[in-house]
């Protein structure tokens, strides 16, 4: 079982946090030498409350300079596209699973993952009882010849 992160403030007076990230390290599945193809992620999550909420997820393969927008996998409930960013929703405290689309096919040896709160829109800011608790890549080494 992996470790969980948990993102709250540390005083009564201080409930909403409305700014922050969170980034990852870089993963390359075990090999950093291989080339990979990345498609899908999945992030095991849990976020008080209900509907939409302003934290958002982007990508970066490699060491690029520009984090990159995912797209929701479509028959998923708990990610949606709103203001052009890909946001996830929230889970009443109940540990759920968002799958997240890489467009394209992105081509790389490593990728991170930096999740922020974006409280830009019709979204609250409301950020209570956040806790990530796991991420899976979906990959596929590129073969040499």
């Amino acid at each position: 079982m992996g470790t969980e992160i948990r993102l709250k403030a540390l005083s009564k007076s201080k409930k909403n946090i409305t700014s922050g990230h969170i980034v990852t390290k870089q993963y390359d599945g075990g090999d950093a030498s291989l080339i990979k193809t990345y498609s899908r992620v999945h992030v095991t999550y849990s976020l008080s409350g209900t509907g939409a909420s302003p934290l958002t997820a982007l990508y970066k393969i490699d060491d690029e300079s520009q984090w990159k927008d995912f797209n929701p996998e479509p028959k998923n409930s708990f990610v949606v596209k709103r203001s052009n960013k890909t946001k996830f929703k929230r889970t009443n405290n109940k540990l759920s699973t968002a799958e997240l689309i890489i467009p394209g096919k992105a081509k790389g040896r490593s990728i991170s993952i930096r999740f922020e709160i974006d409280s830009t829109g019709q979204e609250s800011s409301n950020f209570e009882g956040f806790i990530l608790s796991d991420i899976t890549f979906t990959f596929r080494p590129i073969m040499r010849k």
